[in-house]
């Protein structure tokens, strides 16, 4: 991000990274991830008038998942499924940089999705991946005296056994 927030600051882009600054990990070589990130911002600058802004967010969920996601204000994608395509992107690139976010969120177990941003109003990209140390479940705790002990301390289960209820 370090690079990306020069050359935004160059072409007088606000830039803001939210969620960078805490660990998430996944199941993908850093360098790939760092591929994909770079295709994706590479893209809104490419792609977009200098000037509109863009956000990087990470989100580590209680779920499992990792998301990471990319937005602007510019234009935005007019045609989703197609720009996931290598070799379509409908604006003269070989749609490359895409199918790199999209073999990455593949290689993440995870996917990628292409909408609008809701707060910048451009593209949205977003990449949900598998967290590699989701946070364990939590679970209910157990009664040390079990199913037995449970039934033992219920009022109907004691009459019809023969017991007086307490």
């Amino acid at each position: 991000m370090m690079f990306w927030s020069a050359v935004a600051g160059d072409q007088e882009r606000d830039c803001k990274a939210v969620g960078t600054d805490r660990p998430a990990p996944v199941h993908v070589a850093k360098s790939e991830l760092a591929a994909a990130l770079d295709a994706l911002i590479g893209n809104v600058i490419r792609y977009t008038p200098q000037g509109v802004p863009f956000e990087v967010a990470v989100t580590r969920r209680d779920d499992g998942y990792v998301v990471l996601r990319v937005e602007d204000g510019g234009p935005g994608i007019p045609d989703p499924e197609l720009a996931l395509q290598r070799g379509e992107s409908g604006q003269g690139s070989t749609g490359l940089g895409l199918d790199i976010v999209r073999r990455v969120a593949v290689e993440g177990n995870g996917t990628v999705n292409i909408g609008t941003s809701g707060t910048l109003g451009g593209a949205s990209v977003v990449i949900v991946m598998a967290d590699a140390d989701p946070a364990p479940v939590e679970q209910p705790p157990q009664s040390r005296f079990g199913l037995v002990g449970r039934l033992s301390r219920e009022p109907n289960e004691r009459r019809r056994r023969g017991k007086p209820a307490p």
